[in-house]
């Protein structure tokens, strides 16, 4: 089997580096274009994530009040156990939900803008937490997977170098276009 270098007629390949500062071989990656999907897709996560976060928040302060044991049950400790359980689980679950959802979201507009890839990356992996809720774990994982495809391309960590350097996103589409 032979490889592209053993192919005496093909282009030299220059490899792609991150910290390299010669931005003037232009070459096409569609993942360039899909960072602002990405982005788009860590805001409506990061949304969820916030308003279920304040929905839980708001039970916190409300279930108490609604949930009582009946008068005839035969243990309600038990009940006023569970009740209180279910209630702390609100109360320490909607403001981590919130702080990962308004995170997320600050990563989203970033990310659109090109700026703060690692913020990013981080925010989507420790934004798994959101397991903690269940009503957000799937889409969760499926942003944090398809955002570090994207974001750990080497044209990506190139155009995010670009724009650290000063391109304008103009320019970083009009450099990795075809």
């Amino acid at each position: 089997m032979k490889h592209q270098s053993d192919n005496p007629y093909a282009a030299p390949i220059k490899p792609l580096s991150p910290t390299s500062q010669d931005f003037s071989n232009p070459t096409y990656s569609p993942f360039v274009w899909q960072v602002q999907i990405a982005g788009i897709l860590m805001i409506l996560q990061g949304l969820l994530e916030l308003l279920f976060g304040m929905y839980l928040l708001f039970m916190f302060f409300v279930l108490p009040g609604f949930v009582a044991p009946p008068s005839g049950t035969q243990n309600p400790a038990q009940q006023q156990q569970i009740v209180n359980v279910i209630t702390y689980y609100m109360g320490i679950g909607g403001p981590i939900l919130m702080i990962l959802g308004i995170a997320r979201i600050v990563a989203g507009v970033l990310g659109i803008q090109y700026r703060a890839r690692v913020f990013g990356i981080v925010t989507n992996i420790v934004g798994l937490l959101s397991i903690i809720s269940f009503y957000c774990l799937p889409t969760a994982l499926v942003v944090c997977i398809y955002t570090c495809i994207v974001y750990f391309n080497r044209a990506v960590i190139q155009a995010f170098a670009m724009r650290a350097s000063g391109s304008k996103i103009g320019q970083i589409h009009a450099h990795f276009s075809r």
